[in-house]
């Protein structure tokens, strides 16, 4: 008889906001495996400490007892990788992890080596797919550029007599974006190197944690290859990727303008006649209108690369989604056995830290463990978020305030922002359990 976990503790780390948790299954007698979800930080919380990621890690090290079995690094984004980044001194965060000795890391399709150096996500995926691979490889790029037009747009704004382009609103917009969708080399690096096995899965793919995790079901349910769900290629094809590529040049144009550059440098005029500055008030705004909603959609690509992994012991499930939202999400949940298995999750890590669209209307109303205080079995929901950082409005808001209600009502919410952190901090972390029968 294969012998399965009796328990599980889910370690949900306030690193501000991004992602980092680890899962513990404990086994009858001292067996213990240990799993580690994401490891990444944008914007981290007031009054840390100094070296917070790193201590963050050496936490992570000693809950695990220096080894660590299995890392799930679900998609680039620096604040679900940005932990796994090293230095030469040996003390950054990606050291301290490396130094677990993970067994095996799984990662998305995309992040294939062969999609890093050939434009392929693997070597028998289509065409589609080694397009799609090369657009996210241009994206950071772009969000590079991005990311430089927002931080000299920043120091205008500060300067006397200079007159900066983006409302402030904007500018913080297009700074988070930029920052977070930016390559993480070191993190990409660390990640490409650790582990005895490395896997880069899409749906449906064995993703290898059987003898590792034994008595854990593990289902990959997404990102799914172009070849699998040919309406994401065509999606992204027709609207997003001709648009990012109008952009491009756009943001070439604006880079090039922050670093003093002339497109006609021998017919600059000294000063603006009257008559213009209505329309150069126009144009500015139209550009950081523009730009703004491009960089946005770039972010939505990556998200939708994110690995969604179900694990399952006995009778309970567990649902990480990573940052997923519908075009990722509307391929598993068209498959009829998937939703039968989504019906009965009991922990759900609440996809893109509670966003408007990284959890669908359809997949909550599968979850049938949802409901009341009294609800039997009642659906543990986990979102690791920072308000004030991601959306700039009402409509675009994370974490979005009708989510949060929804999960507050009908499920034992439980949100890392609540766990304060200060300088003379012990932990980092709050924990969930649960039993297994």
């Amino acid at each position: 008889m294969t012998q399965k976990p009796d328990s599980a503790t889910l370690f949900a780390f306030n690193v501000g906001f991004g992602d980092c948790f680890l899962l513990r299954f404990q086994y009858p007698g001292t067996m213990r495996r240990h799993v580690l979800v994401d490891f990444g930080s944008t914007r981290q919380p007031p009054s840390r400490p100094a070296n917070f990621l790193t201590r963050v890690a050496e936490q992570i090290k000693d809950l695990c007892g220096g080894k660590l079995d299995v890392i799930v690094a679900t998609h680039r984004h620096k604040d679900h990788i940005y932990g796994f980044r090293t230095n030469t001194k040996g003390d950054a965060p990606g050291n301290v992890i490396a130094s677990c000795n993970p067994t095996l890391v799984l990662q998305p399709w995309t992040e294939h080596p062969d999609a890093d150096r050939d434009a392929l996500a693997s070597p028998d995926q289509s065409d589609a797919s080694r397009s799609f691979a090369k657009s996210l490889a241009n994206m950071n790029l772009l969000s590079q550029r991005v990311l430089q037009i927002a931080r000299a747009d920043g120091k205008a704004a500060g300067t006397a007599g200079a007159e900066a382009r983006f409302d402030p609103k904007v500018r913080k917009a297009l700074s988070f974006l930029g920052e977070n969708n930016i390559a993480n080399k070191s993190a990409v690096k660390n990640l490409m190197s650790m582990g005895r096995e490395r896997r880069y899965l899409s749906f449906g793919d064995d993703p290898g944690t059987s003898a590792i995790l034994p008595g854990v079901d593990v289902d990959v349910l997404g990102p799914p290859t172009l070849t699998q769900n040919g309406a994401i290629a065509k999606q992204r094809s027709r609207h997003k990727e001709e648009y990012w590529h109008l952009q491009a040049a756009a943001a070439g144009a604006e880079l090039a303008a922050e670093e003093g550059r002339s497109l006609f440098p021998e017919h600059v005029a000294k000063t603006v006649p009257s008559w213009a500055r209505w329309g150069r008030h126009r144009l500015k705004k139209m550009r950081s209108d523009m730009l703004l909603p491009v960089v946005r959609r770039l972010d939505d690509q990556m998200n939708n690369t994110s690995l969604i992994l179900l694990f399952a012991v006995g009778d309970k499930s567990l649902l990480f989604p990573g940052d997923a939202q519908w075009e990722n999400w509307s391929h598993a949940l068209a498959d009829e056995d998937v939703r039968g298995k989504l019906s009965s999750v009991d922990l759900y890590k609440v996809g893109h830290h509670g966003s408007l669209n990284a959890t669908p209307k359809s997949l909550w109303n599968l979850l049938d463990n949802r409901g009341p205080a009294a609800t039997t079995e009642r659906l543990t929901s986990v979102m690791s978020t920072k308000h004030g950082v991601h959306g700039h409005s009402p409509a675009t808001e994370v974490p979005r305030k009708t989510l949060v209600d929804a999960l507050k009502a009908d499920s034992h919410f439980h949100n890392t922002e609540d766990k304060r952190i200060r300088k003379n901090s012990v932990t980092f972390y709050d924990e969930v359990h649960l039993t297994f029968e």
